[in-house]
């Protein structure tokens, strides 16, 4: 039983049974019409004045809602915490690709002097096996 003028529970009990796809236009307005107006009453009226199934039906009612509620900002905390994470690893992927060039730049740097020596030296032990060397650089 319920308070004038409030949803009786074994309404909102059917009406929570009934899949949305079997409910007409006008049947999921009436319902998001008289849940809003529920809902207000159960915020205003006072405790003291409503009956003892009226108070658990508002006390169910408003821990489904606060449950809704805690479901709502756990799921954006989840996605908040994907997006930071996701943000994270590109930061990561950005900062060793930056290190991957620069240490092949520098191999490469470090190769083309390793081989600029090796010319060198291979040209200098061909001019002194040719008898080209220089005496006077000592």
């Amino acid at each position: 039983m319920s308070d004038i003028g409030r949803k009786n529970l074994s309404d909102k009990v059917s009406e929570a049974a009934t899949p949305e796809s079997q409910k007409s236009y006008a049947q999921k307005a009436k319902e998001t019409v008289t849940d809003t107006y529920d809902r207000v009453a159960r915020d205003i009226q006072p405790e003291e004045s409503k009956s003892t199934s009226q108070s658990v039906g508002d006390t169910l009612s408003g821990k489904k809602d606060d449950a809704e509620q805690h479901k709502a900002s756990f799921a954006d905390s989840a996605r908040e915490y994907a997006r930071s994470a996701e943000e994270s690893f590109a930061n990561k992927r950005d900062e060793a690709e930056q290190h991957r060039a620069s240490f092949v730049d520098s191999a490469k740097e470090y190769a083309a002097s390793a081989q600029k020596s090796a010319s060198e030296a291979l040209h200098n032990a061909s001019d002194y096996l040719a008898g080209k060397h220089d005496d006077t650089k000592k």
